[in-house]
């Protein structure tokens, strides 16, 4: 006879740290040179980094909600059942937002 009525639930999806890991090989030729891979674009050159996702988060929290560095630490690790970031990782957000926007900033003030 058909649907008699619909319900819909909105959520959030679980919040969950996920780790990639990044192999850098290196290999010996046929010619005996050897010859080291590189890391994908973008990944730090650091045994371990954050991720684009966490990084805008942060700024996210800091900038525009305004959350305290602490806090924002505080609340990753609450959200993502861990440790969240370093206070010294989460403010070294700050100036590096600001230098990736520095030359946007200077082009609409000129």
């Amino acid at each position: 006879m058909g649907i008699e009525r619909s319900h819909q639930t909105h959520d959030l999806p679980e919040i969950r740290i996920t780790v990639l890991q990044h192999d850098v090989y290196r290999v010996r030729c046929a010619c005996g040179r050897e010859h080291v891979a590189a890391l994908p674009d973008g990944v730090s050159l650091a045994p371990s980094s954050y991720g684009v996702n966490l990084r805008s988060l942060v700024v996210y929290l800091l900038v525009y909600q305004h959350v305290p560095v602490g806090r924002c630490v505080e609340l990753i690790g609450d959200l993502t059942g861990g440790a969240g970031p370093s206070s010294g990782f989460v403010q070294s957000m700050l100036t590096r937002c600001a230098a990736a926007v520095r030359p946007t900033v200077t082009l609409i003030k000129r």
